[in-house]
C-alpha cells in the first residue's frame, strides 16, 4: 500500500517519562502492535510496551483520545467496533 500520512508518536507522547513494561528496554518504548482505521480516517492504535491505546484524528492528525493503564502491559490488536455489532 501507499503511505497516506505519518505521525511521530514521540511528538504525541513522552518517550522518556511514559510508563514502560519493566521487562522491556526503553528503546522499545512504544512497540506499536496494531493500527485500525475507521470510515472517517481516524486511527486507533495500540502500543503494547507502554500500555497505551489511543485515537488520532484522521483530519487534524492530533491525538484525540488516550488510555494508559501502567499496570497492564502487552495488550494486542485494538480494533474499531462496527455499529451494527453493538
Amino acid at each position: 500500500g501507499n503511505e497516506l500520512w505519518r505521525v511521530k508518536l514521540w511528538e504525541l507522547h513522552d518517550p522518556i517519562n511514559d510508563p514502560i513494561c519493566p521487562l522491556e528496554p526503553r528503546t522499545e518504548w512504544t512497540h506499536l502492535n496494531s493500527l485500525d482505521v475507521n470510515e472517517r480516517g481516524d486511527v486507533l492504535f495500540s502500543c503494547r510496551n507502554n500500555s497505551r491505546v489511543g485515537i488520532i484524528d484522521g483530519e487534524t492528525k492530533k491525538l484525540v483520545w488516550n488510555y494508559v493503564q501502567p499496570n497492564i502491559f502487552h495488550q494486542h490488536h485494538a480494533t474499531w467496533q462496527r455499529a451494527d455489532l453493538r
